[in-house]
Formats: structure tokens, sequence, C-alpha cells
């Protein structure tokens, strides 16, 4: 039987939120929905959690041997019927109505392959840090695409089942940015078919042993992104390159920040700011960014207090969507 949407969770031990995960996607106020839950080798109780749900008749549940975060959303993929798929990790939630919100959109849209939301950030604990996605533009170009992971993460996207096929997939070569390169694929298909719905639909949980905190991996990662899509369009990655390259690094100078890594962090920086200058210049993400790693150098006494700023300023940053 065919469904409208299919809700694709990978799980590899997240006992702690697996719970949540599934019950938010099981809350979806859109009726003709079904769940599927890829157990992949967990070692940790997520599958007791899991088993809690067994009985819900929108559930399917799949276990398989460890292969990685990409090939067991591969196997949703697979088993899916819907018309459109949505992917939610297990560490993330979907608010009640953002399958509806997707759906809706693509159903009257049939230029659109591809569908993105903003973004609630949430902590380990569940609280709300007050942080937000916001990204723009809201109907990018392939090039908007290059220079920043718009989407932010596979939890955020809801496409069609036909341009999955097309692309044939994620691949598990992009590892840690196997989204970004499934969406760059997906943006490849025709011009346009991309969109963002201005509002925050879901949750996104940061907590320690996140692979999307491991600046080296997704530098790593990062990189292949960039030929792939070099392959895509070449034209498109030579007018964006150096803006792709000084946000990338950027990013990974915050992260390293974030990590501790106090002297990695700084290098990244100035690297960032040495690569593409006139491309960070109108941006207020690389000026806090530069702050906050920059006032750790600064005397102890003065420290504090532009740490303090840069971090205000970050989350007006983060709130406006810049």
């Amino acid at each position: 039987m065919s469904r409208l949407l299919s809700i694709v969770i990978p799980v590899y031990n997240t006992e702690k939120f697996v719970g949540e995960a599934i019950q938010s996607a099981l809350d979806q106020t859109l009726e003709d929905t079904e769940v599927i839950v890829v157990n992949d080798g967990s070692t940790d109780r997520s599958a007791e959690v899991i088993e809690r749900f067994s009985d819900h008749p929108a559930l399917r549940v799949v276990s398989q041997a460890n292969a990685g975060n990409t090939a067991a959303r591969n196997t949703g993929l697979g088993l899916a019927e819907g018309k459109y798929i949505g992917f939610l990790d297990s560490d993330d939630k979907w608010h009640p109505d953002k399958g509806a919100r997707h759906v809706a959109l693509l159903e009257r849209s049939p230029d659109l392959d591809l569908t993105y939301s903003w973004s609630r950030q949430i902590d380990e604990l569940g609280r709300d840090t007050g942080g937000r996605s916001r990204p723009r533009p809201l109907r990018p170009r392939f090039d908007d695409l290059v220079v920043q992971n718009l989407t932010g993460s596979a939890t955020s996207i809801v496409f069609r089942r036909t341009a999955a096929e097309q692309v044939g997939g994620m691949r598990d070569e992009a590892d840690s940015c196997s989204d970004h390169e499934f969406v760059l694929r997906i943006a490849a298909l025709r011009s346009g078919n991309c969109a963002a719905i201005p509002e925050c639909l879901y949750d996104y949980r940061t907590r320690h042993g996140q692979i999307t905190a491991d600046w080296r991996r997704i530098q790593k990662d990062a990189a292949y992104v960039l030929e792939v899509a070099r392959g895509l369009s070449p034209a498109s990655v030579a007018r964006v390159e150096r803006r792709a390259l000084g946000e990338r690094l950027r990013y990974l100078a915050y992260l390293a920040f974030r990590g501790g890594e106090r002297g990695e962090s700084l290098g990244l920086v100035m690297k960032a700011w040495a690569t593409d200058p006139l491309g960070l210049c109108p941006r207020r993400r690389a000026w806090t960014t530069s702050l906050m790693i920059l006032s750790t150098y600064l005397p102890v006494r003065v420290q504090g207090p532009l740490r303090d700023q840069a971090i205000r300023l970050r989350a007006l940053v983060r709130r406006a969507g810049a």
C-alpha cells in the first residue's frame, strides 16, 4: 500500500533519545504517514526502546548489522512506500505539523523536488538553548547550496521519492556530510527545485560525541562534497569556490573552538579570512566567530566581557538567521 509520507529514522546507540524521536514521528498531524526505524546494529538499549512502539500500526522496524548512518538511511529509502520521504535522526525531533507543511508545499509545487525547514536547537536534556537556524535564501540556487549547507541536517529535508531514485540514494563516501552531498545531487536535477519553509519545524539536538562536532572529519568529508559539486556543475563551483572554502573554514574554526582546540581554531579562522576576505566581511557569523576566538588571546581581565559580547552577538545572529 502506498503512503503519502515515509519518515526514515536510522538508529545507532541512542537509547536516551530514540524514544522521543519515534514519538515525534508518530505524532505527525499528517495521517497518511509511515515511520520506518532502521536499527543499525545498536549495542545499547535502543532495541528495547524501539520495542515499546512495536504495536503502532504506522511503525515498521528493521534491524541490520552495523553499517553506518548512511547505509541505514538507504535501507529505509529502499523500504519506503511514501510519495515523499523525510529523514529524522534518532536524537532529533520533528514538530507535529512538519510532515504536513512539507507535503502541502510539495503537492502544490510540481517544480520542487526537495524542501527543508528551519530548526530550533535543544541540548542533551531537551532544553531550548535559544539557538535557531534560519538559513537564506528561501529558494536557493545550486551555487548557494555549494557555498553553505543550507539544509543544515538530514532531519530538515523532505523530498520526492522519484528524485531520490533518480540520484541513487545516499553515498557512504560523504560520511558526515552525506546529507549535504545528497541535497546537491538532487539540486542538480533541474533548476530551482529546492525550497525552504521559513518556520522552525524540528528540534536539532547538540550533544557530546556527535559526528557533526568532529571538525577534522567534516573537513575531509566537505572536501569530497566539493569535488562532487564540481563534477555536477563545474561552472557553478568555479563562481563560488572561494566563498565556499572561506565559509567552510569559518565553520570549522567555530567547531574547533567549541571543542576547546584554541590554537587550531585560530589557525582556521585566519585561513578563512585569507581565503575569502571580501566574502566574509559582510557576514555577521564570520565576525562573531572571529571575536570569540581572538578574545582568548587577550588579557584575562578583558576575555570574559568580550566573550560574553560575542556569545550575545552569536545568539542575535542565530535568531536573525544571518
